[in-house]
C-alpha cells in the first residue's frame, strides 16, 4: 500500500494486482484476533463468549450484532453451550422444549 500526498492511495491484492483510489481518511486494521484473555477467562470458570471479529472477521454490523445479543442473554441467566456460545431461556433437550411446549390438541 502507498498513500500519496495527494490522498491517492495505491493497493495491491493477493495477485499484485494495483488499484489506485482517492480517499479522505484511511483506516488500518488487524484482522488476527488475541485470544489470551477470552482463554484465561475461560480456564478460571467464567462465562466468556467471543464476539465481533475476535469470533470471526465480517462487517460492522456482524460485530454490533454479536455485541447486542450477547447483552440480551447477561441478565437471564445465561449458559455456554456446546460450541461456548451464549445461550438464554432455550431448551437444550427434547424433553426440556417438551415441558414448555404448551399441550398440542
Amino acid at each position: 500500500m502507498e498513500i500519496r500526498s495527494d490522498g491517492q492511495i495505491v493497493l495491491m491484492d493477493k495477485q499484485f494486482n494495483r488499484a489506485t483510489v482517492k480517499a479522505d481518511t484511511l483506516v488500518l486494521a488487524n484482522v488476527e484476533p488475541n485470544d489470551a484473555l477470552y482463554l484465561e477467562s475461560l480456564e478460571a470458570g467464567l462465562k466468556v463468549v467471543k464476539i465481533g471479529d475476535a469470533r470471526s472477521v465480517r462487517n460492522l454490523r456482524g460485530a454490533v450484532t454479536d455485541g447486542a445479543n450477547a447483552a440480551l442473554v447477561v441478565e437471564k441467566n445465561a449458559e455456554l453451550n456446546a460450541n461456548l456460545a451464549l445461550i438464554s431461556d432455550l431448551p437444550t433437550d427434547v424433553e426440556a422444549a417438551a415441558r414448555k411446549s404448551p399441550p398440542q390438541e
